[in-house]
């Protein structure tokens, strides 16, 4: 696996230090864990999209953490705050895709290849002293700017509140596994989709030398689509250190 992953001409990360680097000058940021493995994803997709459930599985699950959507949002903030602290966000754009996920675009071009800067102002050019309604815009402007602000502090303190996950012991169905399996609370119900998702577990991940986990967490995705599955599978429950947990993400045509 390499540990230095280019972002076009502009930026380095540095996997095992979490450090997003600006290259022209040195310049760094420190990225929390999880969002430096979803950039990472990001930058190998080249431009592909991966959705929620993918980078939850990437940035939490693998790692034996539980994740929601939620958590995705705001891994995605805080590398877009990253990029614009490095004034980079002009050259790497971090986007939304409506009801897909995520997509990282770069631009590659060499900075010698990029138009000249245009030429300064004359130093002796008169200053044109601004008209009275133009204070009064600005006044106004900037209350709008204050509101702004404090929606997005709000928003952003709401972003950061935890959504906790109760997973409850499932039992039935016709896929027969000797493990305890877990599901979601509020999903428990989802009966045909937990059972496909462990018959895809038994059939494509299980084997002669690869018995199956002792604790088995399905997560099921907003959508409970039959085409994306997820599973956690651990030695010891997942809220226990050392629980020996791998993460599963299956797509099924």
């Amino acid at each position: 696996m390499n540990d230095m992953i280019s972002l076009g001409f502009s930026a380095t990360l540095v996997r095992h230090k979490r450090l997003l680097i600006r290259n022209h000058d040195g310049k760094s940021v420190t990225l929390p864990a999880s969002a430096a493995l979803c950039l990472a994803a990001l930058v190998e997709a080249q431009g592909e999209v991966l959705s929620p459930e993918q980078l939850m599985d990437i940035g939490w699950r693998q790692v034996g953490f539980a994740a929601t959507e939620n958590s995705v949002r705001v891994m995605i903030s805080k590398l877009r705050r990253a990029l614009v602290s490095l004034d980079l966000d002009q050259q790497i754009h971090l986007l939304a895709v409506t009801r897909s996920g995520y997509r990282l675009i770069v631009h590659t071009s060499d900075p010698e290849d990029l138009p000249p800067c245009p030429a300064p102002l004359d130093a002796h050019q008169p200053e044109v002293q601004p008209f009275r309604w133009q204070r009064a815009l600005s006044m106004t402007l900037g209350g709008i700017v204050a509101g702004i602000a404090t929606g997005l502090v709000a928003q952003h303190l709401w972003l950061l509140t935890p959504k906790k996950i109760d997973f409850v012991t499932w039992h039935g169905g016709a896929v027969s596994v000797e493990s305890r399996v877990w599901v979601p609370k509020h999903q428990q119900t989802h009966h045909e989709l937990i059972e496909a998702t462990l018959l895809t577990y038994t059939r494509y991940v299980l084997g002669p030398d690869r018995p199956a986990a002792r604790e088995l967490y399905i997560t099921l995705g907003i959508a409970s689509s039959h085409h994306h599955q997820g599973l956690i599978a651990c030695h010891q429950p997942l809220q226990e250190a050392n629980n020996g947990c791998e993460s599963y993400y299956f797509r099924v045509n």
